[in-house]
């Protein structure tokens, strides 16, 4: 499951904003993100490329930019290790490095008020519209709201699996520094985890799913 998408989703405030995710690896929503596209109502489209070939990632951008020029384009996870290379492609209006959520919201902030990017925090890129902003502090997730699954078709992820399996998210961050991956150079070997008691809490899920937590 998109389990970074569904965290930057949830962080927002559901009774004024409208979030839809859509995953490219499921059929279903291949077929609706076709036919609905961005029908030009978006505030922003948000892209995690990590999770996906950056080829494709780099394809949606263009598409949407293509056909919307003035519709924001952010991208977040594979910025964190390459800002500078991803906002060499024009289509990119925003990188946000590191944890995300409160990044995503107060950008969504700006853009309803119409404030736009000029004056926002973090660096500016080439253009006046686009902006890399670093990394902020690591926050506690348990200060973060829980994931709303109902952003996504549970359903259909259960039947790709050919099991009842959700998954979870109950960390951020590694104080390890593997070579072979990412956390350190993102997180700074920093690390924070759901308590054990929001982490029950979080677990319960109707049917007879079974957790598999990351």
């Amino acid at each position: 499951m998109p389990l970074g998408l569904l965290a930057v989703g949830s962080f927002l405030d559901a009774r004024r904003f409208q979030v839809t995710i859509i995953d490219g690896r499921l059929e279903n929503q291949r077929r609706k993100a076709r036919d609905r596209g961005v029908q030009g109502c978006a505030l922003l489209w948000g892209l995690r490329p990590d999770r996906a070939p950056i080829r494709d990632a780099l394809n949606v951008s263009r598409a949407i930019k293509s056909t919307y020029p003035d519709l924001p384009v952010v991208w977040a996870g594979h910025p964190s290790l390459l800002p500078a290379a991803t906002m060499a492609e024009p289509s990119i209006d925003v990188a946000v490095l590191g944890q995300g959520e409160p990044t995503f919201a107060e950008l969504v902030e700006r853009l309803m008020s119409r404030s736009g990017l000029e004056g926002w925090r973090g660096r500016p890129a080439s253009g006046r519209r686009r902006a890399v902003q670093p990394a902020r502090p690591l926050a506690d997730v348990n200060a973060l709201p829980a994931h709303d699954y109902g952003l996504v078709a549970v359903e259909d992820y259960f039947r790709l699996k050919d099991r009842r399996q959700l998954d979870l998210c109950r960390l951020m961050g590694c104080r390890f520094r593997c070579a072979f991956c990412a956390d350190p150079f993102v997180f700074r070997r920093q690390w924070v985890g759901l308590d054990p008691r929001r982490m029950g809490r979080r677990s319960s899920f109707s049917g007879d799913a079974t957790g598999s937590t990351t």
